[in-house]
């Protein structure tokens, strides 16, 4: 009749260790919730302290004697095997879920240490489950059910692989930005518009080159100073593709070619009267001159001296292009076509000046003659007037042959005047 008895005790004191464990449980949880204690029957802590001691240590004497762990062993091994269930609880869906949170760096350092916390907790309970057993202490393990996941324990794996994910992506951004992004390697529509740009005077320049020809004007070329913005603009890769471009159309880089147009520019200056710009002048529309006009070269020969090598460089180019020889071939040329030109007219003149004494000549006779003819007509009057026949007769044939000889003279007045106005 006694076993029953035991029986209906073990289980009473079962029952009311399992409330102890519940309420120390709940007392751990709910520490700061006001709302759970009696304030009106709440001792004092160091009486509640020793009251729970009196307590556990009772129920422990208990627990000893039926064979079973103490309280505090089996709330390790508890937890323990709580803590192997999270580890276990690292799946394809908990992987998943790191796609759809973020993590900053607050959040990353706090879980790792947690995560060690962890460890080293695991590892103290680990050590002391092994020394319990090795007193040969048995204890009694009940089914359990499987507990339900920790939100806790699933952040913790997310942060941890978002840190690992964050890491490859960095990695991988930096070795795209290191071997595959480069700044340098980006055009806009502005900087291809810009190089475009550069890249057809580059060619208009070089066909000057190729043809022998200066089809560009100063200003043309100057025009190359005004793209400094466009140049500005370009990439560094574009920069270089620029440079070599016009070292193979022009013979000079870019940067170069803009150094010697603006050099240029300054030498020439701004007046347009100046020694340069008139030569130019006179070289861009030199098919179109007279002699006269081009013997206005030779009178700028000395000023020509006295301008930079490369002024004379470039009117040098200019003069073959547009006369066919180098400027100082044409000034010799001009020089010598402008003294056979004095020497020419020179007999010219002087030819004109016989042709103009023959004509004064001629006009002076002729004077004479229509002098002497009037003479004779006044006295022709006379003798027909006396009725002095013989006389009329002789004067007559006087007034015929001098009318004949005013006529040849005004004929060969005629001719010299011709003469003279042709040699003018």
């Amino acid at each position: 009749m006694e076993k029953p008895n035991n029986k209906v005790q073990k289980e009473e004191i079962d029952d009311f260790a399992k409330a102890l464990l519940d309420k120390k449980t709940d007392m751990a949880i709910y520490a700061n919730r006001s709302d759970t204690i009696d304030k009106t029957k709440e001792k004092n802590e160091d009486e509640r302290k020793a009251a729970e001691q009196t307590l556990s240590s009772a129920l422990d004497m208990l627990r000893k004697e039926r064979g079973q762990s103490t309280i505090a062993e089996e709330e390790q091994r508890f937890y323990y095997n709580q803590l192997q269930e999270e580890d276990d609880d690292f799946t394809t869906s908990s992987i998943e879920e790191l796609k759809t949170q973020s993590f900053d760096v607050n959040t990353v350092a706090k879980a790792l240490h947690e995560y060690d916390q962890d460890q080293t907790i695991r590892t103290k309970l680990k050590v002391d489950l092994n020394k319990s057993n090795a007193k040969g202490v048995p204890h009694t393990t009940k089914k359990k059910e499987k507990p339900v996941k920790k939100k806790r324990s699933k952040k913790k794996i997310a942060i941890i692989a978002g840190v690992v994910v964050l890491f490859l992506a960095c990695l991988g951004g930096y070795a795209y930005k290191i071997y595959v992004w480069d700044p340098a390697h980006i055009v806009t529509e502005a900087m291809q518009k810009s190089y475009d740009k550069l890249v057809s005077y580059a060619d208009e320049y070089g066909s000057d080159l190729d043809s022998d020809a200066t089809l560009m004007s100063d200003s043309e070329r100057f025009e190359l100073l005004d793209m400094d913005e466009d140049y500005d603009r370009l990439n560094a890769t574009q920069k270089e593709e620029i440079n070599d471009y016009f070292k193979e159309q022009t013979g000079k880089t870019y940067t170069s070619l803009v150094k010697e147009l603006q050099q240029m520019r300054d030498e020439i200056g701004t007046d347009p009267n100046g020694p340069y710009q008139r030569i130019t002048s006179l070289l861009t529309s030199w098919s179109s001159l007279s002699a006269s006009q081009q013997y206005q070269l030779l009178d700028l020969e000395s000023a020509y001296s006295q301008l930079s090598d490369k002024l004379q460089e470039r009117i040098d180019d200019m003069s073959k292009a547009n006369a066919d020889m180098g400027f100082t071939e044409l000034l010799e040329n001009i020089r010598k076509d402008k003294e056979a030109a004095d020497q020419q007219a020179a007999q010219q003149q002087q030819a004109l000046s016989s042709l103009q004494g023959q004509l004064q000549s001629l006009q002076n006779q002729l004077a004479s003659y229509e002098e002497y003819g009037q003479t004779l007509r006044t006295e022709l009057a006379t003798a027909q007037a006396n009725g002095d026949s013989a006389s009329i007769s002789e004067l007559n044939s006087a007034i015929s042959s001098n009318d004949q000889t005013i006529t040849r003279l005004e004929t060969q007045i005629a001719s010299l005047q011709s003469q003279i106005d042709s040699a003018q």
